[in-house]
């Protein structure tokens, strides 16, 4: 391991991360990694480019008052200050108009980064070399590669290529600098300060490419757990659906079975009891009654009664004889009966057009809604209506009862709304609620229209 991962490594080791190896990217993600690096090193190069040319434009007016009394040096800093500022304007011009070069930076930063270094290494060569206060900024010169996100390698070559050319162009400007007795410490501290900022920038390098793997397995995982759970979401609507279906043809299975069964036997012991509360003498008159059968009478008319009813909320046979407006209509006089609750109703939709699935779903719907109601709002009115319009179907049940506030209670809470809100998604609609304390509930259904209609909106 080089000495960069090995320093990336032990930062890391204390956050908990670690610096994964080049093994642990795959084809696509190199090269999905090389964009980004090549984009964020793009940047890096417009920010420089920008922070140069402000600074350069900035210090410009002050050369006069410092370095006016030297006129070639006055005349070295403005031809230095002419170069920095024609190369950084054709680096950035180069890759903001040169998809190619932006798509490749290296390049671009090679040139302005050396070209700089080499026109800097110049200036202070002519400008008094060792003795000037402005050579002491060479050792801030390799910061520049700081900036590049790229890897140990053209790091090296980057920062060695500022540090060789700035020393170059100094040494050629004045070859008597070579003499100074003190030339060998400026060239150990530019090496070691060029060493320092390799270390640095490949361990920043390190860290954003670390940070990168760790996004991309995040963004494989949340696609993994995004599949996951479409599916599951789609199993269970295939699932609530399919018992949705079964209810119903359960419902239908039981209705039927105590009509047949249990509803036959009982209209036979009703006429029994009928024959032997008049029975013939042998002359063929009727005998005076010994004893009164009124009450078994009476008792097995509750009885028929309250099988009606089971029969009904089981599978009302309203709504496969006579329609949904009648069904629905039968419900609201019934609920008016049991529980003196008035409801309206205003029903103006193409009932032929609705599937016969989704005819029953809209109608245990209004049966729930009902049933809710009058079982928790304690209403004096009720009003159902279901309109459909170029948009979709609404099916609204309002009531003027005590109300809730839905902000406290939990969406989940009471099978009621979850079962309406179950039939509402099976029909591919929305359900809302709204309530305030004292002021009634609205539970208001979209869904689509029928299939051979434009569109058509529920409210409920």
């Amino acid at each position: 391991m080089h000495p960069g991962r090995m320093l990336a490594g032990f930062l890391l080791q204390g956050t908990g991360m670690r610096v994964a190896g080049r093994d642990s990217l795959g084809p696509a993600d190199r090269m999905a990694f090389a964009a980004a690096a090549a984009r964020l090193t793009t940047r890096g190069l417009e920010v420089t480019g920008v922070v140069i040319i402000a600074l350069t434009l900035a210090a410009w007016p002050t050369d006069g008052f410092v370095f006016g009394a030297d006129k070639s040096v006055f005349h070295a800093l403005v031809q230095w200050r002419l170069l920095v500022l024609f190369v950084c304007a054709v680096g950035l011009a180069t890759l903001r108009m040169g998809r190619h070069f932006a798509e490749r930076p290296l390049v671009v930063a090679f040139t302005i980064y050396w070209v700089v270094s080499a026109g800097t290494g110049w200036l202070m060569g002519t400008a008094g070399g060792l003795e000037s206060p402005l050579f002491y900024g060479i050792y801030t010169a390799p910061l520049l590669s700081v900036l590049l996100v790229v890897d140990l390698r053209p790091r090296i070559v980057v920062t060695a290529g500022i540090v060789l050319s700035y020393l170059a162009c100094f040494f050629l400007a004045d070859l008597r600098h070579l003499a100074h007795p003190m030339i060998a410490t400026p060239v150990v501290w530019l090496s070691a300060s060029a060493v320092t900022v390799v270390v640095v920038g490949h361990v920043v390098y390190l860290l954003l490419r670390e940070n990168f793997l760790q996004q991309v397995a995040l963004d494989r995982l949340n696609r993994r757990l995004e599949r996951a759970v479409s599916e599951q979401t789609g199993e269970i609507g295939q699932l609530a659906s399919n018992l949705v279906t079964v209810q119903e043809e359960e419902r239908t299975r039981i209705a039927r079975e105590v009509h047949d069964e249990l509803g036959q036997t009982l209209t036979g012991l009703r006429m029994e009891v009928d024959r032997l509360n008049r029975p013939l003498t042998a002359s063929g008159n009727v005998a005076p009654q010994d004893r009164d059968l009124g009450p078994a009478m009476e008792l097995m008319d509750a009885i028929h009664g309250s099988i009606d009813g089971i029969l009904n909320n089981l599978r009302p046979g309203t709504l496969a004889t006579a329609g949904l407006t009648a069904a629905i209509e039968t419900l609201g006089k019934r609920t008016h009966r049991e529980h003196g609750v008035r409801c309206n109703v205003d029903i103006d939709i193409d009932e032929e057009e609705l599937p016969d699935d989704e005819t029953t779903a809209v109608y245990r719907i209004v049966q729930e809604a009902l049933t809710n109601a009058c079982r928790h709002a304690q209403p004096r009115t009720i009003d159902i209506s279901i309109r459909g319009t170029e948009q979709g179907i609404v099916l609204t049940v309002r009531d003027d009862g005590r109300g809730f506030d839905v902000a406290m209670t939990p969406p989940r809470t009471g099978f009621g709304l979850l079962g309406i809100r179950e039939r509402s998604r099976l029909l591919g609609g929305q359900c809302e609620v709204s309530s305030r304390l004292g002021e009634g509930t609205t539970v208001v259904v979209r869904f689509r229209a029928p299939a051979g209609r434009p569109g058509t909106e529920v409210e409920a």
